[in-house]
């Protein structure tokens, strides 16, 4: 629940201050002024200033009185609780409400520059240090009220969306998901599985990162569009040890960095193995029982196994030449080929340059998967929209 702080010279303001804290309170905000105090205006500086730097809102109700100057101080205790406030403005906003001079009726005994002139100058001092900064007058009662609901409700909704989107920027970055063993950022270059001499041991130390980092391995990224693409038979391994073996909840599809979509491995293996059972064969003979001590210590051989299975199941020795098995067999994989793959999840939200990025907060958490990818100019990355919204969620119940 946001505090409010209500500031203002004691008798005169009773009956104002009483009605502005009423409106607040049914407003759900929590309220604390002089009342809380003892019923004087001789309230003690500190804790009333204390009070000032632990509210989210002070509202200052000026009249024609200066008030109570504290011992050994020459400014009022209204004036300083002002000057706490505007001294942490990244903390507390400040609202201030000044009485109409010239229109408003007020009592002859309430007003200074009748009954006390010191005070008077003091009272057109404070006054005058307030131009050039946002106030607000009243003549009456009621419209002191009304302005400051208003006031309350519209600088709360602004420091909402100001937090809102400050939260949001914060989040971007702690709702990154990086991919298991990228060494760089997510669409980076340094990151791919490359075809060629070292494609198995590519995958061989993306599976074993994958296995070791279980609490956290999430997401494998793969470039279908860099150093010679993606084979269907190297994709099929791929998926299916990431099933097999890792906690890997999604592939990201990228070609030449723009991101493509999302598929789970599971998916992606069922959908190969269905399209060339024989490759599934190759793949399910290169896979021992499985062990509880070390599953990592595992995937080389079934890496070399495959190899060997798909030459022998396709080209049997003594004639089959295995170093070419791959090349006949081979699909390479194309962008127009992904969705295809049931589960194929081809979303992503564009966020252009210079624009507010919280107003695309409706559409990143109305997704209804877990990973979200974001587009930005010069990069995308991937979210956890599940921790962006418990995140989100935690600052409004913070507001509330």
């Amino acid at each position: 629940m946001k505090k409010v702080y209500i500031s203002a010279t004691y008798n005169d303001l009773k009956e104002h201050r009483a009605a502005v804290a009423h409106a607040l309170r049914k407003m759900n905000y929590e309220v604390h002024c002089m009342e809380d105090y003892v019923a004087t205006d001789e309230r003690t500086d500190d804790r009333c200033t204390q009070d000032v730097a632990n509210c989210d809102f002070y509202v200052g109700i000026l009249a024609l009185r200066y008030g109570w100057i504290p011992p050994g101080s020459n400014i009022s205790i209204t004036e300083q609780e002002y000057r706490k406030a505007r001294s942490q403005l990244e903390k507390t906003r400040c609202l201030m409400f000044l009485l109409d001079e010239q229109s408003a009726d007020w009592p002859v005994r309430w007003i200074d520059a009748v009954q006390s002139p010191d005070s008077a100058a003091k009272l057109r001092q404070f006054r005058d240090s307030l131009e050039g900064m946002s106030v607000n007058t009243f003549t009456t009662l009621e419209q002191l009220v009304q302005s400051v609901m208003a006031s309350v409700y519209m600088e709360d909704l602004k420091w909402w969306k100001t937090s809102l989107k400050q939260e949001f920027e914060r989040t971007l970055d702690h709702c990154r998901v990086t991919p298991v063993g990228a060494p760089g950022d997510f669409a980076s270059d340094a990151y791919k599985l490359e075809l060629g001499s070292s494609v198995g041991n590519d995958i061989v130390e993306t599976i074993q990162a994958a296995i070791r980092a279980a609490n956290n391995a999430r997401l494998v990224s793969l470039d279908l569009g860099q150093n010679g693409g993606w084979w269907s038979t190297r994709l099929h391994l791929l998926a299916g040890l990431l099933t097999r073996y890792s906690t890997v909840e999604k592939l990201v599809f990228f070609s030449k960095k723009k991101c493509l979509g999302t598929c789970s491995p599971a998916d992606v293996w069922g959908y190969l193995a269905t399209a060339k059972p024989e490759v599934e064969e190759a793949f399910s003979k290169s896979l021992p029982p499985p062990t509880a001590l070390d599953a990592a210590a595992e995937i080389p051989m079934i890496v070399s196994n495959y190899s060997i299975n798909l030459g022998d199941l396709l080209f049997p020795p003594p004639d089959g030449d295995r170093t070419k098995v791959e090349q006949a067999i081979k699909i390479q994989i194309e962008p127009h080929m992904l969705p295809q793959i049931p589960g194929f999840n081809p979303d992503r939200v564009s966020l252009p340059a210079g624009v507010d990025h919280v107003g695309n907060l409706p559409a990143i958490l109305g997704k209804e998967y877990p990973f979200v990818p974001l587009e930005f100019p010069t990069e995308t990355v991937v979210i956890d929209r599940v921790s962006l919204a418990s995140r989100i969620a935690k600052l409004a119940v913070e507001r509330v």
